[in-house]
């Protein structure tokens, strides 16, 4: 080996030991950067979970508070309940209310055989249910009747009724306490052309109502005489006749609510 041959061999050695050290100098630098940004990123992420989790808490919080407040709430209205005494009929005051109950009948049963009626009924004013806005529905239901032989009965089917499906016939009954439906009313009562053409589906020809009042005067129902055809009324007798009834099974009806507040 010569010299020249020497010192290129010990060059060319050289410059691949430079090129190893700068390779290896770059992989170093990049694993570091490597592990800082792992190291950032891990940390990172600890942080985020941990405000996740303080947001998380802090939801949790505010979720309870709201939960407890309807709880309160609630428990209110359950304590108001139980202060209160429950209604608890005794066999002498159901006894009493059967005794009322036929007492209107029998007056129904007078009603319709004095103006020759096919159908009377009671018909009274309660409470309905509420919409989402909270508004009241008020409703009525037909409670008692009395029908001539032949004649289906219909109160049963007259439950839980709107009142505003029937505000003509309720308005007029409230304002003026009486109010007839027939082919001739509508001529002055216009309002009442459907409740005289429900009162065609149902096989009704007319239909008389009279107000019944509570110990205040407020009118909590009526009651009705309806005919299946064409029929000669004195009309003067027959509202003279429903005043009388009305009057009487008011009467009737004041006697339970007084027995109810005693």
């Amino acid at each position: 080996m010569t010299v020249f041959e020497l010192v290129r061999l010990i060059a060319d050695n050289s410059f691949m030991v430079v090129c190893a050290a700068i390779i290896l100098w770059v992989f170093l630098r990049n694993e570091k950067r490597r592990t800082i940004k792992e190291d950032l990123a891990e940390k990172q992420k600890i942080k985020d979970e941990e405000t996740a989790k303080e947001e998380r808490k802090r939801e949790n919080e505010i979720r309870d508070k709201q939960y407890n407040v309807v709880l309160d709430k609630l428990f209110a209205k359950f304590d108001a309940c139980a202060n209160k005494n429950p209604e608890i009929h005794t066999p002498q005051e159901d006894e009493f209310q059967e005794k009322v109950n036929d007492s209107i009948d029998e007056v129904l049963r007078k009603l319709r055989s004095s103006i020759d009626a096919d159908r009377c009924m009671l018909v009274r004013y309660h409470n309905g249910s509420y919409d989402l806005a909270g508004n009241p529905a008020n409703k009525m239901s037909a409670t008692n009747e009395a029908i001539r032989d032949g004649l289906a009965p219909f109160a049963p089917n007259f439950q839980n009724q709107f009142r505003s499906v029937f505000a003509p016939w309720c308005t007029l009954i409230r304002e003026q306490g009486y109010i007839g439906v027939s082919d001739t009313s509508i001529d002055v009562i216009p309002e009442l052309v459907p409740l005289r053409e429900y009162s065609k589906i149902r096989g009704m020809h007319n239909a008389f109502g009279q107000a019944v009042y509570d110990k205040n005067q407020y009118v909590i129902g009526y009651i009705t005489a309806e005919n299946v055809d064409l029929k000669t009324h004195s009309m003067e007798q027959v509202e003279s006749c429903m005043k009388d009834k009305a009057l009487k099974i008011s009467a009737l009806l004041v006697l339970k609510q007084n027995l109810k507040e005693g």
